[in-house]
């Protein structure tokens, strides 16, 4: 039987894609996936709960093109619609403070999974794993997809495969490459959303450490981005939602790219110098490792003291260049960056299908008709928080509808 669709790849926005089709009316949904574990990722994400949506989508943190593009996307199955579809499945949320990240109840991915699985089972859509796309070819009557397992002709084919992220999950961009040789305007891909390598043996030994902290990245002396978020220590570096949400520009070659860290987000130098002076002033025999206590974890407190010049001395026998090297230190540290986690601990890939070459109502690539892309294939992504899943759950969503036009 000629299936009316082929989707291919099912992770988020390839499940929601199918999921959608057949409730808006598309008969016969042929899913294909070469993974032999298809939805991995739903699976280890947030930590093994998945990350939903964020209940105060903040579509300028997106990273594309055109936010009102975006917008005309997103808005027409935004997270009150996502969290009801959830709920629809059997699956009961909550979203916690302070970053309004939407989770499951249950606090575990798999059920995320087992409702979209379920919901594909109850809606009669063929998914045939694994099953590898090895030829993507455009016919007089629409497109032939050429699998190890054969040849499917359909009038319409989804691409819902991801990009290069977390490749062991089966997601190894090639379709990217099949998109590319078909003439799709794409942008390069790079991987974002992954850890980043320092040097400095310093910061190596503050493994395991955990704070909130603004990272700022600068190129040339010009401000490109900050985010204040946690921020892990690692053997290699630095990890957690700060540091990978500006992974990104480290991630291609480009000299003059700077990182440096505020343990004291939303205090700039000059308050933090009035801070110290006036404590100072009424605790003039305390150590300067006990001050910084009051604010970062002792181990931090050590290491700068020691940076500074400043271990084993007390607030009244520091000197003015002292102080202003420990609140340098304190409020700006540099963190020589060396290099990314690349693609094997990449949670996104940037770049992709430009929206600009979409039919915002259905996802159809406007120069291929026939031809749909929904997903991290698509240049559009957001920081850690529920941003990529809500986009994988939006545009799936009004691709579904749009194939039943």
């Amino acid at each position: 039987m000629k299936p009316d669709v082929i989707i291919v790849g099912a992770g988020a926005a390839g499940l929601m894609t199918a999921i959608s089709a057949a409730r808006h009316g598309v008969r016969t949904v042929l899913l294909l996936d070469q993974s032999q574990r298809p939805g991995l990722k739903i699976l280890m994400s947030g930590g093994g709960r998945c990350n939903l949506t964020n209940g105060e989508l903040d579509l300028n943190r997106y990273r594309c093109a055109s936010v009102n593009s975006l917008k005309k996307v997103i808005l027409q199955f935004p997270p009150s619609e996502v969290i009801a579809f959830f709920n629809q499945l059997g699956v009961s949320t909550k979203t916690e403070e302070p970053w309004k990240k939407v989770f499951p109840v249950s606090d575990q991915a798999q059920s995320v999974l087992a409702a979209l699985l379920g919901e594909i089972r109850r809606a009669g859509i063929r998914f045939q794993f694994p099953e590898s796309v090895l030829k993507l070819m455009q016919q007089p009557d629409g497109w032939m997809v050429e699998t190890n397992h054969g040849r499917y002709l359909t009038p319409r084919v989804v691409v819902a495969s991801g990009g290069f992220s977390y490749p062991h999950t089966g997601s190894d961009g090639r379709l990217w490459n099949m998109l590319d040789k078909l003439g799709v305007p794409m942008t390069a891909p790079i991987p974002a959303l992954t850890p980043l390598h320092t040097n400095g043996r310093q910061w190596h030994q503050l493994s395991g450490m955990t704070l909130q902290a603004a990272l700022t990245v600068t190129r040339n002396g010009k401000p490109l981005t900050t985010r204040t978020d946690s921020l892990l220590f690692t053997h290699q570096g630095i990890s957690g939602p700060a540091a990978m949400d500006v992974s990104e520009w480290f991630a291609s070659e480009s000299g003059g790219t700077r990182l440096t860290v505020n343990f004291l987000p939303g205090t700039d130098l000059q308050t933090a110098d009035s801070t110290f002076l006036a404590y100072a002033k009424l605790h003039p025999d305390q150590m300067v490792v006990t001050w910084l206590n009051q604010f970062i974890p002792d181990r931090l407190s050590r290491l700068l003291a020691e940076l500074s010049g400043t271990a084993g001395i007390r607030l009244n026998q520091i000197t003015r260049n002292q102080r202003l090297t420990l609140l340098g230190l304190l409020t700006g540290s540099e963190l020589p960056v060396s290099g990314t986690g690349g693609y094997k601990k990449a949670e996104v890939t940037a770049g992709g299908i430009e929206l600009g070459t979409l039919n915002l109502k259905t996802m159809e690539i406007r120069t291929h008709p026939g031809l749909y892309t929904v997903g991290e294939i698509v240049d559009v992504h957001g920081p850690i928080g529920g941003y990529n899943f809500q986009w994988a759950w939006s545009s799936g969503w009004v691709c579904g509808k749009g194939l039943a036009v």
